[in-house]
């Protein structure tokens, strides 16, 4: 027999041998690529990890401080239609200023703040009903303008005041009045804007925040400077009987009324353009009858300021 006919068979269990070293060297093979994907895929991961920390704490560090600072702004003006403002506002010129701190009872408000003025005794009120008079009704104390409107029997009269800031002549202008009311049948509230000419309805009129004092929600009322008159009404969802910051803001051919801040309504139609001067009147309603006798009108004011246009 020649040497090529005859085959040696392979002995079986050196063929499995090799099965096994060649399977076990495949499954290294497959686990080193597993294990060095899973470590591609830790490191990538360990990465942004290891990253993570310096980056994340700052991103939510720097969130939590505007956070802090858009409330402690918020805060800040909150409290500063609260509080009386020393100074001047950006585009605003401060031109009269009270905080009611010096104390004046009944019948010397005239003589201790003598930066206001007011309607003399004997001049009747819008309803007829009333007669102002300072010194009986007006006064100071706890930090407070009072004004209480009542019935004196002596003198057989509605007694109601009115008084005005002595300040620059006013044409455009910032008017901030902080103050309160308590509910009284038969009187109102009006500070208001009126004409240097005394030209109505042709010169305006700005009033705000006026109201009777029957629980009411005090409204702003821009009358149309015009002959023909007219005007423009705007709630304001203010409880009365609160202390509440009114600002009335007077510009070439805009009014706008704010409420704490916000604003509540705006009139750009027939916008007085002459000088006017801001009366605090505090009177009786415009009905046909007059108060009953035993009706007060409690008016309480923090502080007023008026700005000027720079």
């Amino acid at each position: 027999m020649s040497s090529r006919g005859f085959q040696r068979r392979p002995n079986r269990s050196f063929v499995a041998l090799i099965g096994l070293v060649l399977t076990a060297l495949l499954a290294m093979m497959i686990g080193f690529t597993t294990q060095a994907a899973a470590l591609t895929q830790a490191v990538s991961t360990a990465g942004v990890t290891a990253s993570a920390p310096s980056i994340a704490p700052a991103v939510v560090k720097a969130k939590k401080s505007k956070k802090k600072k858009a409330k402690k702004k918020k805060q800040a003006k909150a409290w500063n239609y609260r509080t009386l403002r020393a100074g001047n506002l950006p585009g605003w010129r401060s031109v009269f200023s009270e905080g009611f701190d010096k104390a004046a009872p009944l019948g010397t408000f005239n003589s201790t703040y003598t930066n206001f003025g007011d309607y003399p005794y004997g001049w009747k009120d819008t309803s007829k009903h009333g007669t102002y008079h300072t010194a009986r009704t007006t006064s100071v104390g706890g930090g407070m303008l009072n004004v209480d409107m009542h019935y004196d029997a002596s003198l057989g009269k509605y007694l109601v005041a009115a008084l005005l800031p002595h300040m620059q002549t006013m044409r455009f202008g910032r008017f901030d009045i902080r103050m309160r009311a308590q509910a009284g049948a038969g009187y109102k509230v009006v500070p208001l804007l009126w004409p240097d000419s005394d030209q109505w309805p042709s010169g305006g009129e700005v009033d705000f925040p006026e109201t009777d004092l029957d629980g009411s929600s005090p409204q702003a009322f821009a009358h149309f400077a015009q002959s023909s008159g007219g005007q423009n009404v705007f709630k304001s969802g203010a409880n009365l009987a609160r202390f509440t910051t009114y600002t009335t803001i007077w510009r070439n051919g805009l009014l706008r009324f704010l409420v704490n801040g916000h604003q509540i309504g705006k009139s750009t139609y027939a916008v007085p353009t002459t000088p006017m001067h801001w009366v605090m009147q505090m009177e009786t309603a415009v009905h046909d009858s007059a108060p009953p006798t035993d009706s007060h009108g409690r008016v309480q004011v923090d502080w007023i300021k008026a700005y000027a246009p720079r």
